[in-house]
């Protein structure tokens, strides 16, 4: 469960960031 929440908010920080 630890491995899914890095992944999904990895995905949304780095999302954020490229989307910025």
């Amino acid at each position: 469960m630890v491995t899914l929440g890095i992944t999904a908010f990895g995905i949304t920080t780095q999302g954020l960031i490229a989307r910025a």
